[in-house]
């Protein structure tokens, strides 16, 4: 299973950081069952809310069928057009 996690401009640390955690040690206790990985509009650096700047290692185009992490709050799609 591949699972994304979307990373867009002043996204909250915590919202792509904390997943990106708990599915890593997933990842970690049982290799091969996942694939984690982070996306954007375009594969890059990324900057976050409060200046972390974080690295999305696949743009929409490339990035493959995979489950996504969604942002709370919604955020209108606005990363999406």
């Amino acid at each position: 299973m591949r699972i994304g996690i979307l990373l867009f401009e002043d996204v909250e640390e915590l919202d792509a950081v904390g997943p990106w955690e708990v599915f890593g040690m997933w990842e970690r206790l049982w290799p091969g069952e996942v694939e984690l990985l982070t996306l954007a509009r375009t594969a890059g650096p990324v900057r976050a809310a409060k200046g972390l700047t974080l690295l999305a290692d696949h743009g929409f185009a490339d990035a493959g069928r995979l489950l996504a992490q969604k942002t709370h709050p919604p955020v209108s799609g606005r990363f999406l057009d």
